[in-house]
């Protein structure tokens, strides 16, 4: 009896070990970005994601797809590295991150793939396109099919370069499957994307890629920046047997990026000899760039003559959204934007046509408040400040109100004067008039107090 309940008592105590030893496997973290996803490229195995279906613009991580297609074609005998491009004028206007082309340069097909790869060149990418396909957007439908094909079902690019464009965007998930089946396929490209600097003509350019050469493997892949997105950044790195793909896309500054991919990817190799789990923790209070899920803001709008201000609350759409919901989000995009651009633009307007009526409103919503404050204003001063706070437009009114009260009272009694005259009593009319003003002129005389709402309804000048 003793001896079984011995048994018994060791196997729970081993079942509970067991499981202790399970739940302390599991890690939880959190990256400072607005997505991120960590991918075993030996296995596929997805190690870590955080956001990883959040739509973001891509940035300069577009020229990853670009580079693709460049290198497919080499593969496929259809481009040589020694082949010479002419630059376009549009390739050579091209802003943003330059390799420095002019229009009428002829520059071979392989320091155009260095002037992508390693100096982000927005221009050397727009030269390519134009090359292979005879025109950017040509080429930026190829893009497209590429992704599909590769199974990048919520991107969509406008851009061989990844310079701001509408309707622009891609998923760290999606950035993880370009880059695994872009180093699956063209592994000899991380000899280009680990170069810490290139120099064309007499100029040198150094990869933004800050983790070549301080954090352990990594040799590749490619930065990118723009406001909509923040900073963003697909590593790669190997150590022993496994090569690890970290995507990071909205991070608050280029060095919370690396810093972020860095610690992503020594997590990474750690779980991996270790066992542990990398799981995402609940608290996301110590982000710095949360994505909430749904959000509303509230926009000011004028109209009409008097600009008259109204308020209106546009719900934005949650920033997850599939491809098949691209269309809908857009839409509604689009609204917002137009609502709050219409916004600025009627404020500017209402400013600038009715700015002296605008500031007599101000100006007499704060000398009342000034003039009620028992702290600054004694109880005399209140009346002074009520008496002054009248802008010249609330007083010309006023002043044409009374003409025109004086201008009605003198034809009334004109008109009764020849009603006297005709019923034959002319004294009694003259009488009339010197014993008693009539009220209406009275009335005139007496100047009302101007308000803050006898300002808002002037007519601005002009």
């Amino acid at each position: 009896m003793l001896r079984r309940q011995a048994i018994v008592i060791l196997a729970f105590f081993v079942l509970f070990m067991l499981g202790f030893c399970r739940l302390t496997a599991a890690r939880e973290i959190n990256v400072n970005t607005r997505s991120a996803m960590l991918v075993d490229m030996t296995n596929g195995k997805v190690l870590y994601e955080q956001n990883a279906d959040v739509l973001i613009p891509p940035a300069s991580i577009t020229k990853v797809l670009t580079l693709y297609l460049v290198f497919e074609a080499i593969r496929d005998g259809r481009l040589h590295l020694w082949d010479n491009v002419r630059v376009s004028s549009r390739a050579a206007k091209t802003g943003g991150s330059r390799m420095g082309l002019r229009t009428g340069d002829i520059v071979p097909v392989g320091e155009l793939i260095k002037g992508m790869a390693v100096v982000s060149g927005n221009d050397a990418c727009v030269a390519i396109a134009e090359h292979m396909n005879g025109s950017v957007e040509a080429f930026v439908r190829q893009m497209n099919i590429k992704a599909d094909q590769l199974g990048m079902n919520d991107s969509t690019f406008q851009t061989p370069n990844g310079l701001p464009a509408k309707g622009q965007f891609t998923t760290a998930r999606d950035i993880a499957k370009l880059s695994t089946a872009y180093l699956r396929r063209y592994p000899e490209s991380l000899n280009i994307h680990s170069m810490q600097s290139y120099t064309y003509r007499t100029s040198t350019h150094r990869n933004a890629n800050r983790l070549l050469g301080t954090c352990q493997g990594v040799d590749g892949l490619k930065t990118g920046f723009v406001c909509a997105s923040g900073y963003n950044l697909a590593a790669t790195a190997i150590r022993g047997d496994h090569r690890l793909i970290a995507v990071v896309l909205g991070a608050p500054s280029a060095g919370i990026r690396a810093r972020e991919t860095a610690r992503l990817l020594e997590m990474g190799y750690d779980s991996l000899s270790t066992g542990t789990v990398l799981v995402r923790a609940l608290d996301d209070s110590s982000l710095s760039c949360p994505v909430p899920a749904r959000s509303s803001r509230t926009v000011r709008k004028s109209s009409g003559k008097g600009r008259k201000s109204t308020r209106t609350t546009v719900a934005e759409a949650p920033a997850s959204v599939s491809r098949k919901g691209q269309g809908a989000r857009a839409s509604v995009s689009k609204v917002a934007r137009t609502t709050v651009g219409s916004d600025s633009a009627a404020s500017t307007a209402s400013r600038s046509r009715g700015g002296k009526n605008l500031t007599a409103q101000k100006g007499s919503t704060s000398k009342t408040a000034r003039g009620t404050s028992p702290d600054r204003q004694s109880a005399g001063k209140p009346e002074k400040a009520i008496a002054t706070k009248g802008s010249s437009a609330a007083k010309a009114q006023v002043a044409a109100r009374g003409s025109e009260t004086v201008k009605t009272s003198q034809e009334a009694r004109s008109v009764r004067a020849k009603s006297m005259k005709v019923a034959g009593s002319d004294t009694t009319a003259q009488s009339s008039k010197a014993s008693s003003p009539p009220p209406s002129t009275r009335r005139s005389i007496s100047t009302p107090k101007p308000s803050p709402k006898t300002v808002e309804i002037s007519k601005p000048k002009g």
